[in-house]
């Protein structure tokens, strides 16, 4: 009896497992498939825009800091305070330079390099030193023969340190 009984549950076992559907084990059907894949292509696409609109916003904010310190710098004022009983008859002294028709300094290539280098991150005295190397070139270009020779002379440097390489 014991043996009819085990005989009954494996013959019961094999005809259910024959019977089994092959597929119910295998998991998401295609459409399931092709929704997680567009999901993680959209949620990689919006991370990578997230991403490039905060490099630009972090970029505007770096470019505004600097164009607040450059104005900042070019409008300072000087306040002269006094503990003499007597006020001071001095003329208070003007804090931009005077413009003398001085030649402007020729400067190398490598030099506006490493400014242009400098500038990148921030550093204002490189940028100021790129603009009037660029204010040189367009007085140069107007007739200015002081600026029309450094161009000249930084144009002749550029193609010596190319041909030096």
């Amino acid at each position: 009896m014991k043996t009819r009984l085990f005989l009954l549950a494996a013959a019961a076992t094999i005809g259910l497992t024959a019977c089994q559907n092959e597929n119910a084990g295998t998991g998401y059907t295609q459409e399931q498939l092709d929704s997680i894949v567009q999901f993680k292509a959209d949620s990689a696409s919006n991370a990578l825009k997230m991403e490039n609109d905060s490099m630009i916003n972090a970029m505007a904010i770096d470019s505004a800091n600097r164009a607040a310190q450059n104005t900042k710098a070019t409008t300072t004022t000087t306040t002269k305070t006094t503990t003499n009983k007597k006020p001071s008859t001095s003329t208070p002294v003007p804090t931009t330079p005077s413009t003398v028709n001085k030649a402007p300094e020729t400067r190398t290539p490598a030099q506006i390099e490493a400014d242009k280098k400098a500038a990148r991150f921030g550093d204002a005295e490189a940028e100021a030193r790129l603009k009037t190397d660029e204010a040189n070139k367009k007085a140069a270009r107007f007739g200015d023969p002081d600026a029309k020779q450094k161009v000249q002379e930084t144009e002749a440097q550029k193609k010596a340190d190319r041909f030096n390489k």
